[in-house]
């Protein structure tokens, strides 16, 4: 609302002498204060970009909230961390020397093996394709030694 009330093109009009308001003068003041108007609608057009950006802050809700509007969706949510693990693996894998039998053909590390991550991205399906780009969003916006997965459900 406030952009299209400043207009730097009514600011020269105003500013010329009573005098020189002749039709060429001021077309003459608008080709060089046209430069000017460039670089402010520019500038707006920037800000309006940016504002996502300049609002963002590393709490999950405003990852969730710029990932739902990024995307266009609604159902991208974000969970509380765990511990991922224990491992599952076959047989023919080399392993630790801690592990147990859950079947004839698998072992499991033990938990010392695990690993804890801070928050869990949930993202449906259809967004598959685009993980590495939400991997580099999140990881552009969380705090910096936060650890997170990708869920795809």
């Amino acid at each position: 609302m406030w952009k299209s009330q400043f207009s730097i093109n009514v600011i020269g009009n105003i500013l010329i002498p009573h005098r020189h308001r002749k039709p060429r003068f001021i077309a003459w003041v608008k080709v060089f204060l046209a430069y000017l108007v460039m670089i402010k609608e520019d500038l707006y057009q920037y800000w309006d970009e940016t504002l996502l950006d300049a609002s963002m802050t590393p709490q999950t809700i405003y990852l969730e909230r710029i990932l739902n509007l990024l995307f266009e969706r609604t159902d991208i949510f974000i969970d509380e961390g765990y511990t991922l693990g224990p491992w599952i693996f076959r047989d023919t894998e080399t392993a630790d020397p801690e592990f147990y039998m859950d079947l004839d053909d698998s072992f499991v590390f033990n938990n010392e093996d695990a690993i804890w991550v801070d928050f869990t991205v949930n993202i449906p399906t259809i967004l598959g394709s685009v993980t590495s780009h939400i991997s580099a969003l999140v990881h552009k916006y969380k705090l910096p030694g936060k650890s997170f997965i990708i869920q795809k459900f």
